[in-house]
C-alpha cells in the first residue's frame, strides 16, 4: 500500500460509523488483519451497510497470517450468511468492525485508498484489549422445520460473542468442530463425519438436535496487559425439529374436479402432483381421464374428463380407478378412488301417431327384426289393430300411448308371441313413476333394485334410477325424457361422468365423496 495523506471521513462521506469504508469508481476499501501469534485465531468479522449487518462467519488465520479482505469483492459476491443477511449489492458506504475470539494477539487496520485524490483514510479497528467472551450457541437448520422422512437439512451450530469491553455481538461458525447428536433416532440423526451436522429425518415426530464443542471463556478480565478468563463454560446448543410422513389430502370440489394438498409444501419435487386414471381390475371401456394444467401449485385443483363419443351412437362407459400423488424426496404418498362414466341414450314413453304416416304404418328395425305393417289384436291389448312398429318399440322402451289415447306396457316376449298391458300410470320396472328428466334405466348388475331408488349424480342432473330397459347393459344410462319421439330429438349419446347416492352395495357406483 503506497503511503498517502490520511483524510477525515466525515469530508463528503455520510452514511457510515466507526471504520468506515466507502466505494465509487476511484476509491476502494480494504480491512488488513495479521495473526501476530503462534497459535491460529478465530475472528469475528461483520460489515454494516444500508441498515443491514452482513457476518464473515468462518474467518480464521493461522500464526502470522495477514489477511486482506477487499470491501468491493465481498460486497459484490453476493454471499449469505448464515442470518440469511447479504450486502447490499449497490451499497457505497458502511463501517467494518471485528473481534478477536481466541486469546492471540491480531493486528487489524482498515485503509480506504482514492486513487487519483492524492488521499486515504486509515483506521485501526481494535476494539477491546481481551477477546471476545462467549454468549451462547444457536443451531440453525437450512430448511425450516418440519421436514419430511428421508430429507436432509444440514444444522450450522452459530455460536454468539461479545466484546468484553461491550458492545454487539459476532458469531463464528462451529459448525465442523462440534459435536452432534440427537434425543430421538427414530425421528432424525445427526452426521458427525462429513458433512458434520448433517440432519437426517427418520420416521415421523419431534426430537431435539444437540451440539456440544470445548469450553470457551465467558467472562475475560485484564490483569496488567495479560487477559485472564473468570469463567469457562462448555459451548452447548440444542433446536426442536419434527419429522412429518409426508401426507396428501383429495376433496371432491365436484363430479368433474378434486383438490389435493400435500404436505410439508417445502419437501415438494418437481412435478409436485401427478395424475393418472387406470380401468378398474384391467377392464376396459371409455373410462375417465385425471390431469391437471399446473402440477406445482398446492393446494392442487385436477380435473376428471369424460372422453368423447365422436361416433354419435350409443357407446359403454367404464370404470376407472383415479390416483393422485403428492411427489417429494421423502415419498409419494398418493390417494386412490373411484369413477364410472356412462354412455348415455335418451328413451321415452311410445306415441302410436309417431308411427303413422299417409294413414299407413311406418317400419323401423330393431336390433336386426323387423317391424312393419299391423298386428291385430296382440295378447293383453284391447281387441284392435296396431301398428307393428309402434308395439316393437314399447317392447324396446317398455310403455307406449296408443293412437286412441290407451296407456299399455310390454309384459313378456317377442313378435309374435309378446304380451302387453293397459295400464294406469307409467312405471318403472322397480314399481315406481317415471318421469321425464328425473328418471333413468341401468343395469341393475351396476346399480341394483333399492328402496328408495339409488340416485345418480349426473353433469345434467340427479335421476332416479328405478327401470331398465333391452340393450341397457353395464355402464350405459337410458334417460327417460317423456311422451313421444320429438323428446329424444336431438339428443347427444355422450360419454359423462356420474356417481350413485348412496354408494351401491357392489360399489360398481361409488357416491361423489372421496372415500
Amino acid at each position: 500500500m503506497v503511503d498517502r495523506h490520511l483524510q477525515n471521513e466525515a469530508n463528503g462521506w455520510v452514511g457510515s460509523g466507526g471504520n468506515p469504508w466507502h466505494l465509487d469508481k476511484d476509491t476502494e476499501s480494504y480491512e488488513f488483519l495479521t495473526n501476530m501469534g503462534d497459535k491460529p485465531v478465530r475472528i469475528g468479522f461483520k460489515v454494516w451497510a444500508d441498515g443491514q449487518i452482513f457476518y464473515l462467519g468462518s474467518l480464521e488465520l493461522v500464526p502470522h497470517e495477514t489477511r486482506m479482505i477487499d470491501l468491493r469483492k465481498l460486497r459484490d459476491a453476493q454471499e449469505t450468511d448464515l442470518e440469511k443477511h447479504q450486502i447490499p449489492a449497490g451499497a457505497t458506504d458502511g463501517s467494518v468492525l471485528w473481534l478477536r475470539l481466541d486469546n492471540v494477539p491480531v493486528m487489524g487496520r482498515l485503509a480506504v485508498i482514492t486513487r487519483h485524490g492524492g488521499m486515504a483514510s486509515s483506521y485501526d479497528c481494535c476494539l477491546c484489549g481481551c477477546p471476545g467472551q462467549y454468549g451462547y450457541t444457536l443451531l440453525i437448520p437450512v430448511i425450516t422445520c418440519p421436514i419430511t422422512v428421508a430429507v436432509g437439512d444440514q444444522v450450522h451450530g452459530q455460536v454468539w460473542y461479545s466484546p468484553a469491553c461491550g458492545g454487539a455481538y459476532y458469531y463464528f461458525d462451529m459448525t465442523t468442530s462440534l459435536g452432534w447428536s440427537s434425543t430421538n433416532t427414530n425421528v432424525f440423526t445427526l452426521n458427525n463425519s462429513n458433512p458434520k451436522g448433517l440432519l437426517t429425518g427418520i420416521g415421523g415426530g419431534a426430537a431435539t438436535a444437540l451440539a456440544q464443542g470445548t469450553t470457551a471463556c465467558q467472562a475475560w478480565y485484564m490483569m496488567g496487559a495479560v487477559c485472564q478468563c473468570s469463567s469457562w463454560v462448555p459451548i452447548v446448543g440444542n433446536t426442536p425439529c419434527s419429522v412429518q410422513n409426508p401426507t396428501i389430502t383429495v376433496t371432491r370440489q365436484s363430479l368433474t374436479s378434486t383438490s389435493a394438498t400435500g404436505s410439508p409444501s417445502s419437501a415438494a419435487a418437481n412435478p409436485a402432483f401427478t395424475y393418472a386414471a387406470a380401468a378398474y381390475g384391467g377392464g376396459g371401456g371409455n373410462i375417465a381421464s385425471y390431469t391437471t394444467q399446473n402440477p406445482n401449485a398446492n393446494p392442487n385443483t385436477a380435473s376428471i374428463n369424460a372422453p368423447s363419443n365422436p361416433g354419435g351412437s350409443v357407446v359403454q362407459g367404464g370404470y376407472a380407478i383415479l390416483t393422485a400423488t403428492y411427489n417429494t424426496s421423502g415419498g409419494s404418498p398418493f390417494v386412490q378412488f373411484y369413477v364410472p362414466t356412462f354412455g348415455l341414450s335418451c328413451y321415452n314413453t311410445q306415441l302410436e301417431t309417431d308411427y303413422i304416416s299417409g294413414g299407413a304404418c311406418t317400419q323401423i328395425t330393431i336390433y336386426g327384426t323387423l317391424y312393419s305393417g299391423t298386428d291385430t289384436n296382440p295378447s293383453g291389448l284391447p281387441a284392435g289393430t296396431y301398428c307393428d312398429a309402434f308395439l316393437g318399440m314399447v317392447r324396446l322402451n317398455g310403455s307406449g300411448l296408443t293412437a286412441n289415447g290407451t296407456k299399455i306396457a310390454w309384459v313378456s316376449g317377442s313378435k309374435p308371441n309378446w304380451t302387453f298391458q293397459v295400464i294406469t300410470q307409467y312405471v318403472g320396472a322397480d314399481g315406481t313413476a317415471v318421469v321425464a328428466n328425473q328418471t333413468l334405466a341401468r343395469d341393475r348388475s351396476i346399480i341394483p333394485k333399492t328402496a328408495p331408488s339409488i340416485t345418480v349424480q349426473l353433469p345434467g342432473g340427479s335421476y332416479a334410477a328405478n327401470d331398465i330397459g333391452q340393450g341397457i347393459t353395464l355402464y350405459i344410462l337410458d334417460i327417460y325424457k317423456g311422451i313421444g319421439n320429438s323428446v329424444c330429438s336431438g339428443f347427444s349419446n355422450s360419454i359423462v361422468v356420474g356417481a350413485c347416492s348412496p354408494s351401491t352395495p357392489t360399489a360398481l357406483c361409488p357416491r361423489y365423496a372421496i372415500e
